[in-house]
């Protein structure tokens, strides 16, 4: 976690191991879902990629997924450290910043992809000789950590 702090999906990545929410949903979470008074975050869709085209799903896959879910500090510090640089890059941007509201979205405003997340993990992960896993298995982590 250390070496990839400084990469743009380190929040991401973060929030998973944190959350152990499937990649769908954490690309989904809109700020509007996210309290960070409280600490939490409502799963309530999912960003799905289909034949090239990303496409916001108003559901999560199982009906158990839809939730509200305590997140650590750790990425409650982060989220808002994110939301702070989301707004500077508004300010910057101006209406160049496409604002669709995703927690999780590019310098510019657009949600991020699935097939960016993965080859971004795969390539960091090439990068700091660190074992071939899937995004998946971070969810698997949380669960070990749970345990």
């Amino acid at each position: 976690m250390e070496a990839i702090k400084e990469d743009m999906i380190y929040p991401i990545i973060l929030t998973d191991l944190g959350t152990g929410l499937r990649r769908r949903e954490l690309l989904g979470l809109k700020w509007e879902d996210i309290d960070l008074q409280s600490g939490t975050a409502t799963i309530r869709r999912s960003l799905l990629q289909l034949q090239g085209r990303l496409h916001l799903q108003e559901d999560t896959k199982t009906k158990s997924s839809k939730a509200t879910i305590r997140l650590p500090g750790e990425v409650l510090k982060v989220l808002k450290q994110l939301k702070r640089d989301q707004a500077q890059s508004k300010l910057l941007l101006g209406e160049g910043y496409l604002d669709q509201g995703f927690v999780f979205a590019l310098e510019y405003g657009r949600p991020i992809r699935t097939d960016y997340l993965y080859h971004r993990f795969k390539a960091l992960l090439k990068e700091h000789g660190l074992p071939e896993v899937r995004i998946h298995d971070l969810r698997h982590t949380f669960c070990t950590f749970l345990l």
